[in-house]
């Protein structure tokens, strides 16, 4: 293993290292500048969400992470309440119909009353 040098220069502190190091670094400052990309894409879209009339819900495996103000509205749960349930908070008997390439399904707003959505 080579032994890191470094030299006090007029341009500062200079110090030389192994290509496997400069290599993990360039690695490391890639990913960087990956991971701060991919946080302002995220960031573009929950903007996005934020803004829309319509009530927008992001869903991970069945469990709602994101929703937007516009369906806490609609269903009269906050985000976090949304966030806590197991799928969707739908009454016993919902009603799912297909048309086309759209789902019209009935859920329950938080005071109990019914509250049909089109997604």
């Amino acid at each position: 293993m080579a032994k890191r040098r470094a030299a006090e220069t007029d341009s500062g502190l200079w110090a030389e290292m192994s290509p496997q190091r400069l290599r993990r670094r360039v690695q490391n400052l890639s990913q960087g500048a990956v991971l701060a990309r991919l946080r302002e894409a995220e960031q573009r879209l929950r903007d996005l969400s934020d803004g829309s009339l319509q009530g927008i819900a992001v869903t991970v495996d069945g469990r709602i992470v994101h929703t937007n103000n516009a369906l806490c509205a609609m269903l009269g749960y906050s985000g976090t309440e949304l966030k806590a349930f197991e799928g969707w908070p739908l009454p016993a008997e919902n009603t799912l119909e297909r048309e086309t390439t759209r789902y019209v399904f009935r859920a329950s707003h938080k005071d109990g009353s019914d509250v049909w959505l089109d997604i």
